[in-house]
């Protein structure tokens, strides 16, 4: 019991993993997740999930670029890896199926910008948000404006009008 009240105390993490899965929510989160992590098909492909809490959840929204909110207790990183392009084919598909049935129990729909492998703009918009893309670009126009670090989940610079 000791150890778990250290663990508890050096994370920040209110109550025990077992109570996080007490709740209805948690459980079909639960139920989605196991069901869906069934469907990959190459061996090679994983799905870390990471308990966010801590030093993460003390920040305010806007302290950081880090975008999504401050109050997700879990960080998924769904990757498709597989030996042929027909397994990888295959499991990509799987990862947007399994992102498209996590985005209800999400609090940012555009995930993770460093998990992104399938860019568009419109998803880095929605993971960073709008307010904080726009704080982002502004930065982006006055350090890079020729938008040379470009290969990435991409801020572009403001357009001079």
């Amino acid at each position: 019991m000791q150890v778990v009240a250290r663990l508890r105390e050096a994370f920040d993490v209110p109550v025990t993993v077992r109570e996080l899965f007490e709740t209805p929510t948690a459980q079909a989160l639960a139920a989605v997740v196991a069901e869906q992590f069934a469907r990959k098909a190459s061996p090679m492909s994983i799905m870390p999930v990471f308990m966010l809490g801590g030093a993460y959840a003390k920040a305010a929204e806007d302290e950081t670029a880090f975008g999504g909110s401050r109050t997700a207790k879990w960080l998924f990183n769904i990757a498709a890896i597989a030996p042929d392009p027909e397994l990888l084919a295959t499991d990509r598909a799987w990862v947007r199926e399994f992102f498209d049935a996590l985005v209800p129990f999400s609090s940012n729909s555009g995930g993770y910008v460093n998990f992104i492998a399938d860019v568009d703009d419109d998803r880095v918009r929605t993971a960073y948000g709008p307010a904080k893309y726009d704080r982002l670009s502004r930065v982006k126009t006055e350090y890079d404006p020729e938008n040379v670090f470009h290969l990435n989940a991409n801020i572009k610079p403001r357009v001079s009008a």
